[in-house]
């Protein structure tokens, strides 16, 4: 399914939904993250409670999800943003894909997002929130209400 993310500056991008989880806009503060390694702690992170994030990294998941580098019990996230979700598991230790661990939770994942183009947007202006939507349309291009 085709998703989106709009960002406060109006700047919008196309990719794919890869959960079953956006009934509806999901409107957030926006986060970036910028390392290769360490994707299943922010998940769990209370730092990033209700965000959500970019990972810039071109891959995410290919470790699969890990319950001992969890830093709580259940995700913390509101949504995920990333270029390319990893479709299999390739460490003994993972239960899951990234994808289907956030699907349990209805936490929405968007891929094949520029995300490095995402976080030049956000260093650029600092403060942005953004919407993750399933339909893009002129008319709620400039009517998304922002959190």
């Amino acid at each position: 399914m085709t998703g989106f993310i709009q960002l406060s500056t109006g700047d919008f991008y196309e990719g794919i939904l890869l959960t079953n989880s956006l009934e509806q806009d999901l409107a957030g503060e926006i986060k970036c993250y910028t390392q290769m390694t360490g994707y299943e702690n922010v998940l769990t992170n209370p730092d990033y409670e209700n965000k959500i994030v970019v990972f810039t990294y071109p891959l995410i998941g290919n470790v699969g999800i890990r319950a001992q580098t969890f830093e709580s019990g259940k995700p913390t996230i509101a949504g995920a943003v990333v270029y390319e979700a990893a479709d299999q598991v390739f460490h003994y230790q993972g239960t899951c894909t990234l994808q289907q661990y956030l699907d349990k939770w209805n936490i929405p994942l968007l891929s094949h997002i520029d995300t490095r183009a995402v976080v030049k947007k956000i260093r650029e202006e600092q403060n942005v929130s953004c919407v993750l939507t399933t339909s893009m349309n002129e008319k709620n291009r400039r009517s998304i209400a922002y959190a």
